[in-house]
């Protein structure tokens, strides 16, 4: 029954809204091999993938965020100078970074050894890796 149906996603709805929001499921989701974040200027792409980064090396055996925004800002969130090399971050066994220029993305290649599933991270700018 159509009514029946409705009232069950509306019911749904009412029970999503109340869920607090968290990146739990995200970090422990051991399936997910990229994740890109996205949006507007200034909306905080840069401190949330650090930070979904820094959470996830510590459930992962190897994270790797990638940049490829033009104004380099991973490199001042983690006060750390990063190449279109992985480069490993301060203070962490098992935490990579690496800054890319998009025009060039074609000639930057990901070592296989930061490239198995479900053990890298990507924040891109506005645009893909691929």
């Amino acid at each position: 029954d159509d009514v029946a149906s409705l009232a069950k996603m509306a019911e749904a709805l009412d029970d999503l809204q109340d869920a607090e929001p968290s990146v739990r499921n995200v970090i422990h989701q051991s399936s997910l091999r990229w994740i890109f974040v996205g949006g507007k200027g200034g909306v905080g792409k840069t401190t949330c993938s650090c930070s979904i980064a820094v959470l996830l090396s510590r459930v992962r055996e190897k994270v790797l965020i990638i940049s490829t925004d033009p104004a380099h800002n991973i490199s001042d969130s983690l006060q750390q100078k990063f190449t279109s090399s992985p480069t490993k971050v301060n203070g962490f066994d098992n935490l990579f970074a690496m800054e890319i220029d998009s025009k060039l993305s074609d000639s930057t290649e990901i070592p296989d050894d930061l490239a198995e599933p479900g053990e890298v991270m990507a924040n891109t700018n506005y645009s893909s890796l691929y």
